[in-house]
């Protein structure tokens, strides 16, 4: 319980306080090592918003270096939640805001894992990757298993067509935000920014 709110309180500060992006480093570390490996699903949803959150006070470089170093921990768990957060971070920012490359570059080591939640998670992550660069993802990961490859490919042909859209923006950007908003109100799909 205590860290429940220890994480409710970090997560109220990182959204109000202005100087909050000075701690980035320290409390997304501090998530991937010892939130991310708790069995409280809570817990973990608690720690991905917080990510989520720096992001979107303009720290996102430090809380994707942070999530890449999670990728290499030993324990399945802070893996799966790392990429799962890394997964969402892409689905609302946007790949504009979420570098790929670094991503790219150690998506095949996830796929090679012993562990199935962390291919499941890998699988859904490049699915998501596919949507925003779409066969530019291709290349990277030719030499994965040909069964997961084969499976992969089956999913990308289900993917919707349309480009995926920004849905949560930076506290820099919250003029495209009012514009999407109004978008989505007006039930419209013209462009965002």
């Amino acid at each position: 319980v205590a860290q429940l709110k220890g994480l409710e309180a970090a997560l109220a500060y990182i959204d109000r306080a202005h100087v909050a992006g000075k701690t980035t480093g320290e409390v997304v570390s501090g998530i991937v090592n010892k939130v991310f490996n708790q069995p409280k699903a809570r817990a973990k949803e608690l720690g991905i918003e917080i990510c989520l959150m720096y992001i979107e006070i303009e720290k996102g470089e430090a809380v994707q270096e942070e999530l890449l170093k999670g990728l290499d921990n030993k324990n399945p768990k802070i893996i799966v939640a790392c990429t799962e957060t890394l997964r969402k971070a892409l689905s609302d920012f946007g790949s504009k805001i979420v570098a790929l490359k670094p991503i790219v570059k150690v998506l095949p080591k996830l796929f090679e894992s012993r562990e199935k939640a962390v291919r499941d998670e890998a699988r859904l992550f490049a699915i998501e990757i596919y949507r925003w660069i779409r066969d530019a993802l291709r290349p990277p990961l030719q030499n994965i298993n040909s069964v997961q490859l084969k499976e992969l490919e089956e999913e990308w042909v289900k993917v919707s067509s349309t480009a995926p859209k920004q849905s949560r923006f930076l506290r820099s950007q919250q003029d495209l935000k009012v514009k999407f908003e109004q978008q989505q109100a007006a039930g419209g799909d013209s462009e965002t920014g």
